[in-house]
C-alpha cells in the first residue's frame, strides 16, 4: 500500500505528466466543441436522427446535430428539410430555423417565404421573424415593415409577423421594444402588449415582471400614454395572478392609485386568487376596493367562480357564516345562478338562499327575479311561493305581470 503522504505528490505528477502527452482534463470544464462536419455527412446524420420514433429521442437527436449547423454545411441542410417536408412537424421545421437563423437569419425569413403557403407556414414565417429579432430586433423590424409596404405577397397576417418580433425583440435584451410597442397601430396594439408581457414573463418569472412593469409603468415617458400603461397593467395582472396572486394583491396598490389604474383592473386577480383562496381574496377585496366598485366586481367573481365545475364556489358560500360581510351578496348570486338558463326553471335552493338574505332590500330584488322566472314556467307552484313570501302586495303582483309577460314572450 502506498502511503498517504505519497498519494497527493503523486497525483499532482501524474496529472503533469498526463497534462504534458494528451492535456489534463478537468471533468469540470464543458465538453469541446464538435469537430467540423461537411454537408453530405451532417444531412445523413440529421435524416437517421429524423427517423427515432420517440418524440423525446428524435427531438434531442435532431436538435443535437442542429448546432453543428454553419455556414459552410447548411445547403445540403436545406436540401434534405425541403425535401422530407410533407413528414416534418413543427418543431423540427422551428429547430432549423433557429439554429439557422443564429448566423444568417435573413436567409431562414427569405427560405421560409418561398415556402408554398400552407397552415404551418404562417407560424414558421412567423418564428423566423422571432429568430431574427433575437439576433437584430432592428433589422427584423425594418425588414417587415418594407415587406408590408411594398404589398408583397406575405400570405401571412401581419400580426403574426408583429407579435413574433416583439417577443424576439424582448429576448434580444435590446432596448427600445416597449417604445416600439406603444407606436403600433390600435388594432395590433393589444397583440403586442400580450406579446411583450408573456415574453417578458418567460425570460423574467414574476417578481421580475412585476419589477420590469414597475419600473416601465412608473417611469415618467412621454411616450406611453395611460391607455397603453392601462393595458400592460391589465396583461401582467392576468399572467402574473395565476401563478402568484398573493404577491400581486401586496403588488397592485401602487398602480390602482394612478391615472391608468382602475379597481377594476384587480378583476383578474380576484377571479384566479378566489379559487386558490377565496377568504384572503375576499378580505383583500373588502379592505382595498371601494365602493361603488366593490359590489358589481365581486358579484362578476362569484359568477365566474360559480360557473366553473368543481371549482368550490358552491362549497364555499355554503359554509359562509352570517356575520361575514360578503354573506348576503354572495347568497344573492348563487341563487341567480341557479336559474336554469335553458328552461328557466328555478329550484328550490335558489328561493331558499334568497330567503336567507338579511337585508330585505336585497332580498327582496332576488326573491323578485327569481319568483318572476318561476312564475313563467310554473305559476301554480310559484304562486304558492310568492303568497308565503315577504313581499308587499304590490311586489308580488309585478312579478305575476313580469311572469305572465316573459311566458308569453317565449311562445
Amino acid at each position: 500500500m502506498i502511503p498517504s503522504r505519497i498519494l497527493g505528490p503523486l497525483a499532482l505528477l501524474l496529472c503533469f505528466l498526463s497534462f504534458s502527452l494528451f492535456g489534463c482534463e478537468d471533468s469540470t470544464q464543458t465538453s469541446k466543441p464538435s469537430a467540423p462536419i461537411s454537408g453530405p455527412e451532417l444531412a445523413q446524420n440529421l435524416r437517421k436522427a429524423m427517423s427515432e420514433g420517440g418524440r423525446v429521442k428524435r427531438m434531442n437527436a435532431v436538435t443535437e446535430q442542429l448546432q453543428r449547423l454553419n455556414a459552410d454545411n447548411v445547403d445540403e441542410v436545406i436540401e434534405l428539410f425541403t425535401r422530407e417536408r410533407s413528414m416534418l412537424i413543427g418543431w423540427e421545421s422551428e429547430s432549423l430555423i433557429d439554429a439557422w437563423g443564429s448566423f444568417d437569419p435573413e436567409a431562414a425569413y427569405e427560405y421560409v417565404l418561398s415556402l408554398p403557403v400552407t397552415a404551418s407556414r404562417e407560424p414558421l414565417l412567423g418564428f423566423a421573424i422571432q429568430v431574427w429579432a433575437r439576433q437584430s430586433p432592428l433589422e427584423a423590424r425594418d425588414r417587415i415593415k418594407a415587406d408590408l409596404e411594398r404589398g408583397r405577397e406575405l400570405q401571412t397576417g401581419p400580426q403574426t409577423l408583429y407579435e413574433n418580433l416583439v417577443i424576439g425583440w424582448v429576448h434580444s435584451g435590446q432596448p427600445g421594444v416597449v417604445e416600439y410597442v406603444a407606436e403600433t397601430p390600435d388594432f395590433i396594439r393589444g397583440i403586442n402588449s400580450r406579446a411583450i408581457v408573456g415574453a417578458q414573463n418567460r425570460a423574467l418569472g414574476t417578481a421580475g415582471l412585476l419589477d420590469w412593469t414597475d419600473s416601465v409603468l412608473l417611469a415618467p415617458n412621454g411616450a406611453l400614454d395611460d391607455a397603453y400603461r392601462k393595458m400592460l397593467l391589465q396583461r401582467v395582472v392576468a399572467i402574473s395572478s395565476m401563478r402568484d396572486p398573493e404577491a400581486v394583491s401586496e403588488w397592485i396598490h401602487k398602480h390602482l392609485a394612478q391615472p391608468y389604474g382602475a379597481p377594476k383592473d384587480s378583476t383578474s386577480l380576484m377571479n384566479h386568487w378566489v379559487k386558490a383562496d377565496p377568504d384572503a381574496a375576499m378580505t383583500w377585496a373588502l379592505e382595498y376596493i371601494p365602493d361603488p366598485d366593490r359590489e358589481p366586481l365581486l358579484n362578476g367573481v362569484l359568477k365566474r367562480w360559480l360557473r366553473a365545475r368543481n371549482a368550490g364556489a358552491d362549497e364555499w358560500v355554503s359554509a359562509l357564516s352570517e356575520n361575514s360581510p360578503v354573506f348576503d351578496q354572495a347568497l344573492y348570486v348563487r341563487a341567480l345562478h341557479r336559474v336554469d338558463t335553458d328552461s328557466g326553471s328555478v329550484g328550490l335552493d335558489a328561493v331558499r338562499d334568497a330567503e336567507r338574505i338579511k337585508s330585505l332590500p336585497r332580498r327582496n330584488a332576488a326573491l323578485k327575479e327569481l319568483l318572476a322566472t318561476w312564475y313563467a314556467n310554473s305559476p301554480l307552484t310559484a304562486e304558492s311561493w310568492l303568497q308565503a313570501s315577504s313581499l308587499s302586495d304590490a311586489q308580488r303582483e309585478s312579478i305575476r305581470v313580469q311572469g305572465s309577460e316573459r311566458s308569453t314572450s317565449r311562445k
